[in-house]
């Protein structure tokens, strides 16, 4: 949906509730990182809210990051510069800056996130 705000476009997420954002989503059902294939459970699913999490209270966060060591980004795949068990994960990111560095945009307003306003309101 798109709306004009004081002749300005501006663009609203209206999400309907036909399935669960589990399902939306796509998350899959095992990841593998190395290591044998975890299974991923949906876990919203006690809730029975397609909704869900949405259906409690929660907190927004909004940011940007690089890297993990929690298996998102499997290791050895691609030209990840770290290992997940490594305990200077951090500094091997850092230290391998001359591969990826480059691949960021020159102009610094396009590395990162800009974020004009973020409205949230209840439906009651």
């Amino acid at each position: 949906m798109t709306i004009y705000v004081d002749n300005k476009v501006t663009s609203v997420i209206d999400l309907r509730f036909d399935e669960s954002f589990w399902t939306r989503g796509e998350y899959p059902s095992f990841y593998e990182n190395n290591t044998v294939p975890e299974k991923v459970d949906n876990p919203w699913y006690k809730s029975g809210a397609n909704s869900a999490p949405f259906d409690q209270s929660f907190y927004l966060i909004l940011n940007v990051a690089v890297g993990g060591t929690n298996g998102f980004f499997p290791d050895n795949v691609g030209d990840k510069p770290w290992l997940d068990s490594s305990t200077t994960a951090m500094s091997d990111f850092w230290a391998a800056k001359d591969r990826w560095y480059a691949t960021w945009p020159t102009d610094l307003t396009k590395r990162g996130m800009a974020v004009r306003s973020v409205k949230m309101w209840q439906r009651c």
